[in-house]
């Protein structure tokens, strides 16, 4: 069993991790002002259109599955 727990962690670990590392610099983001609030609405759509690419930068995770027939031993395929 304890070999069983020790494979699972080595196949998810560096996934994980990414996920974590993201989600603590999203968390460390500090809080817009009042004129960016209001121009956030106005600019969002325009930067998602142009330089931001919520595929790139999020797809990955969210498209992530497992593989449940992949034999344990298996290396873990790598994230994008």
């Amino acid at each position: 069993m304890p070999q069983a727990f020790a494979t699972y962690e080595r196949l998810r670990r560096g996934r994980v991790e990414k996920v974590a590392a993201r989600a603590s610099k999203a968390d460390h983001a500090k809080t817009p002002g009042p004129v960016i609030q209001k121009l956030m609405p106005l600019l969002m759509p325009l930067m998602l259109k142009t330089f931001m690419n919520p595929d790139k930068t999020v797809g990955p995770e969210q498209r992530y599955r497992i593989d449940w027939n992949t034999p344990v031993g298996a290396v873990a395929p790598p994230l994008a």
